[in-house]
């Protein structure tokens, strides 16, 4: 799954717009909206796990940086 599906569906299901996404994980919403709509690749290591945070504090799931990572790493290392 591309990371970009992957955030959307996450923050979704967290119940999540993406500005309250962007305040809880201290980015800009623009940061947010470039990473739903895959304009923003590579995604930064920082910026997966700012993001994680917010929605694992938010939802308890566990495992929601690993999912993030895995899937900006793998369309960073396919596109290359």
């Amino acid at each position: 799954m591309e990371l970009s599906e992957l955030l959307r569906r996450k923050r979704e299901a967290a119940g999540l717009s993406q500005a309250e996404l962007a305040e809880l994980a201290g980015l800009d919403l623009q940061i947010i909206e470039y990473l739903e709509l895959g304009a923003l690749e590579p995604a930064t290591f920082d910026n997966c796990y700012k993001i994680s945070r917010a929605l694992s504090q938010r939802t308890g799931q566990a495992y929601v940086f690993q999912d993030l990572w895995c899937a900006a790493r793998r369309r960073y290392v396919l596109s290359a």
